[in-house]
């Protein structure tokens, strides 16, 4: 490398999914299935919740779109860095190319936006912007364009950083509908920046079940398990898939297109969300959802709306990946050598919950540096799901397993 002074690469997150690049070892071959991929995505979901965030507050997070993110990151690694993130992101023993996975489920997700009503959306992006005249890998091009389908854009940060800032900002708010807005802070890309990828989720859906708006009112909620507050409260009365344990509820409210659902894990104690939350695991919960039966189930969910910010450098060291962040860092499947390391992961999530359906987006970036119906009256009494204090809500791409969003709500206000 000509420059050895620090290089920043990349930040970005927010309302899509941004992410911070890398090389890739090759792609080729038929798509696999992509079932081991979404286990994978939601098993690191779990992972990253568990680690983030105060257990008092609302919470949100994409489990697909920091995945996704980091996938592409990994697919530039090599030695120890590519063992420690594989082992991360859960991508051990699953055969084939990961590179590939990823990108059958995410045609497989795009493929549900697309079958979607008009109403909706479900829209994933990815970009990559590099420095123009800086050495990486065609291979590393390559996997990005096909696996991921990036849109690949040559950059000059060295004279015109802010101006390039500006351009991957409006690549994101035109992405995320305008929900992410000027996702890369000023100062955030710098004349060291070399790199840039990311990577949008957006999702909007109407409910396959609607709440009337007039059967809307200020009902009381029991905030971070304690303080009665007056929300804003839907109410509903229809059948949906229904289960439980003796700790909590979980209910499943399908969305329009028939491709993702909403499931939400209301604990039986109105304080008892901590336990709730540390004792669930993703096998876990898949066995109560397959258990789930068609109930006939009294609603009760509160509106809400918010965002989550993280900077998700230390957790991801914490959980076994230090070596990305280092000197030790080992990305030569990007360029010829081994002087890029990844700098910071941001990540930052938008929700809003109504009658009519849900709006969510999600986006991920890692920095890299160059270092150095009507009661039918023959069902039994209905089951109450009275959602009055904190609660999990988990957003599925039903068919892949993959959780596009996962979180907790101890405030609706906020």
């Amino acid at each position: 490398m000509q420059d050895k002074s620090i290089r920043t690469i990349a930040r970005i997150l927010i309302g899509w999914l941004l992410v911070g690049l890398c090389a890739s070892p090759g792609y080729g071959g038929d798509p696999q299935p992509t079932a081991p991929i979404g286990q994978a995505v939601t098993d690191f979901g779990f992972d990253v919740v568990r680690r983030v965030g105060r257990p008092t507050e609302n919470l949100l997070v994409s489990p697909y779109s920091l995945a996704t993110a980091l996938a592409m990151v990994r697919s530039g690694a090599k030695g120890k860095t590519l063992e420690q993130m594989t082992q991360v992101l859960h991508l051990t023993g699953i055969p084939g190319s990961v590179d590939h996975r990823f990108g059958a489920l995410q045609q497989q997700i795009v493929g549900t936006g697309e079958n979607r009503a008009s109403s909706g959306a479900l829209r994933v992006a990815n970009g990559l912007w590099a420095q123009a005249g800086y050495p990486f890998l065609p291979a590393f091009q390559q996997t990005a364009e096909e696996a991921y389908r990036a849109q690949v854009a040559s950059a000059d940060f060295k004279k015109n950083p802010d101006g390039e800032r500006q351009a991957i900002n409006g690549w994101v708010a035109k992405a995320t509908a305008d929900k992410i807005l000027d996702l890369i802070p000023a100062g955030g890309v710098t004349q060291d920046t070399r790199l840039v990828l990311a990577n949008a989720l957006y999702f909007k859906n109407d409910w396959e079940k609607k709440f009337d708006p007039h059967q809307t009112h200020d009902t009381d909620f029991f905030v971070r398990g304690g303080t009665k507050a007056q929300v804003s409260t839907m109410s509903l009365h229809r059948l949906f898939a229904y289960a439980e344990t003796d700790a909590l509820k979980l209910l499943q409210m399908p969305y329009a297109s028939g491709g993702c659902s909403m499931w939400i894990v209301l604990p039986k104690q109105q304080n008892g969300l901590g336990g709730v939350e540390q004792s669930l695991i993703p096998n876990m919960l898949d066995d109560i959802m397959r258990k789930a039966k068609i109930e006939d189930v009294v609603v009760s969910l509160p509106k809400f709306t918010f965002r989550s910010r993280f900077r998700l450098a230390d957790t991801l060291r914490a959980l076994g990946m230090p070596d990305a962040f280092s000197r030790e860092a080992d990305f030569s499947g990007m360029t010829a050598g081994k002087e890029l390391k990844l700098a910071e992961v941001y990540h930052q999530t938008y929700v809003a919950v109504a009658e009519q359906g849900t709006e969510a987006a999600a986006a991920t970036a890692a920095s890299m540096m160059l270092a150095m119906a009507p009661q039918n009256p023959d069902l039994p009494k209905p089951v109450l799901f009275i959602a009055d204090h904190p609660f999990l809500v988990f957003i599925r791409h039903d068919a892949s397993g993959a959780m596009l969003f996962q979180g907790r709500v101890t405030d609706p206000r906020s």
